[in-house]
């Protein structure tokens, strides 16, 4: 319970708002899904006296019923919607006649002109808005996990999908819906989301935030920009820029993305940012082009990337 409430106060406080849908379902909703007849998913549980005929079943995954807001609200000409809701899914048990019943969280952000989900609508392409608000919820948690490339969901457009995961679990699914799913939805906006297992992440170990002095040194910056072929994940790149950059590498980030004029056809330009730093001394820039040199070795052996340009000091 605890738990439940702290998501929902994270995602109220980055401005989303809370929804509370009934547990009923259209069992056809799972077809629009797209969901294969083996997914357990597919199996709900009739509800024997059902308020309404055509929801008589209890919805095994949170997502239809956003779904339908979304659509009435875009029907009423409510452009921009960022929504979730924390309920219960039930899902039927090998081992019991009473169904297993874990918490769920679901989000779905939508708005602006029809786009593709990598496009920008107002700050952030929709993608990485959800992306980073994900990213700041298990932060809040402290609970580390990683987004990698996951195509496996069926209602998940297979160029912008991810899975969540920690600890060898699928904590959930992230991505924009697929055409056609929203097209059954009658769906017309671009539109991204999120379905997470409550349950899972409230099982894994909770990680403390660590805190550390502020160093009264300078700091020193290199940019990197590396071409590797376009469908690598640019997240690999970014953890063995982490685990290589050595004790004096402060923090590292993405801040590029190019593919075009001057980039080989089936590669792309990934730009990492590289910040150096000592609690007790100035670096020397000989120190520095170390730490430098053993990150773009270990990226041209992992991932045959090639040094594009190396940028400026800080």
């Amino acid at each position: 319970w605890w738990l439940v409430e702290r998501v929902r106060d994270a995602l109220e406080s980055e401005g989303l708002v809370e929804l509370l849908c009934l547990p009923f379902v259209d069992a056809r909703d799972l077809d629009r899904l797209g969901l294969a007849g083996d997914d357990p998913r597919r199996e709900p549980i009739r509800v024997q006296n059902p308020i309404v005929e055509n929801e008589s079943h209890l919805r095994s995954s949170l997502l239809p019923s956003l779904l339908r807001v979304v659509r009435e609200n875009l029907a009423r000409q409510v452009e921009r919607l960022a929504v979730f809701e924390v309920s219960r899914v039930f899902l039927r048990s090998k081992t019991d006649e009473l169904p297993h019943e874990p918490s769920h969280l679901a989000v779905v952000l939508t708005g602006g002109e029809p786009r593709g989900p990598w496009e920008s609508v107002g700050e952030a392409p929709l993608f990485f808005e959800l992306k980073g608000r994900l990213e700041r919820l298990l932060a809040r948690l402290g609970r580390a996990a990683t987004f990698e490339a996951d195509a496996s969901e069926p209602f998940l457009h297979p160029g912008s999908a991810c899975g969540i995961r920690a600890e060898g679990k699928r904590l959930g699914s992230l991505g924009g819906l697929h055409p056609a799913v929203a097209a059954a939805f009658g769906i017309e906006a671009p539109c991204v989301v999120a379905e997470l297992d409550l349950e899972a992440i409230g099982s894994l170990p909770e990680r403390p935030m660590r805190y550390r002095e502020v160093s009264p040194y300078p700091s020193v910056r290199r940019d990197l920009a590396i071409l590797v072929d376009r469908n690598q994940a640019a997240g690999e790149l970014l953890e063995a820029i982490r685990r290589q950059g050595g004790g004096d590498l402060a923090t590292v980030e993405i801040f590029d993305r190019y593919e075009g004029k001057g980039v080989p056809e089936g590669q792309v330009s990934l730009a990492f940012r590289l910040t150096f730093q000592r609690m007790d001394r100035t670096l020397k820039d000989a120190e520095v082009g170390k730490h430098v040199d053993r990150v773009v070795r270990t990226l041209s052996q992992r991932f045959g990337g090639t040094l594009r340009r190396e940028g400026g000091e800080e």
